[in-house]
């Protein structure tokens, strides 16, 4: 893939973010009921717009950092309209809980960003930058209900060992950067250095495998959506999967091509 500009090769994000600040800064001058009329519509518009940009995005990548395709293009527009479906789930469930905030439609915004950057990523560095964006949003958005003994439970278990699987993905990204000496995927394996990108790689696939949720890694998930809102947890078994599955295609696929 040929090298690109910044933009606007990474417009789709950038557009997400802008609609994520968007609500932030809107959100203090809205009464609690226009919250939830007004604010699902900024995410909407700047969904709508990211989704347009990916027309004017060309193949190629970021300092091989993020790449872009047209598989990684359709995947993300998947994403997208994962979003605007979260976006209106969560909106009736605020709506009926009287919840006085809006955050929750910028954490949603951030969380699909960083299954973008999962989706882009085209080594172990941006791809954990991607996830743990990703995840850091999700958090919050699983224990909206604070009141709710379900879902402080939910939020703590998903928290903790998130954070643990989180590390086993670092330690694997670490033990394939000292066996290949890049941190890119696809590099070449040192002489006798097989055995380190096994393991490296082994610990990388099963903190992927946590995200989805796949056996025998899904020991958190009736926890998190018990506790979860319904929106919540109807965004999480869609954009999570996405972003998840297509990272762990990606390392397969380059772990194949290093073997």
């Amino acid at each position: 893939l040929p090298a690109v500009k910044l933009l606007p090769f990474m417009g789709p994000v950038i557009l997400l973010v802008l609609g994520a600040l968007a609500t932030l800064v809107a959100e203090p001058f809205l009464s609690r009921q226009d919250k939830h009329k007004f604010l699902p519509w900024i995410g909407v518009l700047a969904t709508v717009l990211s989704g347009t940009s990916l027309a004017y995005t060309l193949p190629g990548h970021l300092h091989g950092m993020f790449a872009m395709d047209p598989v990684r293009g359709g995947l993300i527009l998947v994403l997208l309209f994962v979003l605007v479906l979260g976006l209106a789930a969560m909106q009736r469930n605020l709506s009926s809980d009287d919840f006085e905030g809006g955050e929750p439609y910028a954490l949603l915004q951030l969380a699909t960003i960083g299954a973008i950057l999962m989706v882009m990523a085209s080594q172990s560095i941006s791809l954990f930058v991607g996830m743990e964006l990703m995840s850091l949003a999700i958090y919050p958005l699983v224990g909206l209900r604070r009141k709710s003994p379900d879902s402080a439970e939910a939020v703590l278990k998903y928290f903790v060992m998130g954070a643990v699987f989180s590390a086993v993905f670092l330690y694997g990204a670490s033990l394939c950067y000292g066996a290949t000496g890049t941190v890119a995927f696809g590099g070449t394996i040192a002489e006798g250095r097989i055995g380190v990108f096994n393991l490296g790689f082994l610990l990388m696939s099963i903190g992927l495998l946590f995200k989805i949720g796949m056996v025998p890694f899904h020991f958190w998930s009736p926890d998190a959506y018990n506790g979860a809102t319904s929106g919540t947890t109807a965004f999480m078994a869609g954009a999570v999967k996405v972003g998840a599955v297509a990272a762990l295609g990606n390392l397969w696929m380059n772990f194949l091509v290093s073997r």
